[in-house]
């Protein structure tokens, strides 16, 4: 098994998919109906983790909501981290499951560590569509249902799923962005 750092005890004790979301715990990000979801995955024998990096306004709501769906195990909100990019590199797919985005700079950097992704249908369409390591679900409770479903049974990152994804020239891109 894959030796995990800081992710506490809990991490990467089997072979379970591990997702990871870094994102502000804010509404929009839809982190509520993801819990729903995955604790309807865990009933139903799906057996997989949830790790959530971030800070924010919803942080309380959201630990009530895994303390009442009972996934405080399988759905771990790990707060802020300074470096997210050790998380993100050990997880199995990097989501971004929101009721609405942008273009999420976290997406490009995701593409840069080689990550599957995996987003509801957004505006971050756009940051994906030429990352075929990726993959788009239909924006509703049912529609991520039965997309993480499949994902969980039948992993998608395999040969017509690899990324051709140039990363030198994405993070070139990156820093004339920034202008360092």
């Amino acid at each position: 098994s894959k030796d995990y750092i800081n992710f506490g005890n809990h991490f990467g004790q089997s072979d379970e998919k591990i997702f990871i979301t870094v994102c502000r715990l804010v509404k929009q990000k839809a982190l509520d109906r993801l819990i729903k979801i995955h604790s309807k995955l865990i009933k139903n024998g799906y057996k997989h983790k949830f790790y959530i990096i971030g800070d924010g306004p919803e942080k309380e709501n959201l630990k009530s909501s895994i303390e009442q769906e009972n996934v405080k195990e399988t759905f771990v909100l790990l707060g802020k981290k300074e470096n997210p990019y050790p998380y993100i590199k050990q997880a199995d797919y990097f989501c971004l499951l929101s009721y609405f985005e942008g273009y999420g700079m976290v997406l490009e950097e995701a593409k840069i560590l080689n990550k599957p992704i995996i987003i509801t249908d957004t505006a971050a369409r756009e940051a994906i569509e030429k990352y075929e390591n990726s993959k788009i679900l239909e924006n509703t409770e049912e529609g991520i249902y039965k997309g993480l479903k499949e994902i969980i049974q039948k992993p998608y990152r395999n040969k017509e799923f690899s990324s051709n994804y140039n990363n030198l020239n994405r993070l070139k891109d990156i820093i004339d962005f920034i202008g360092e």
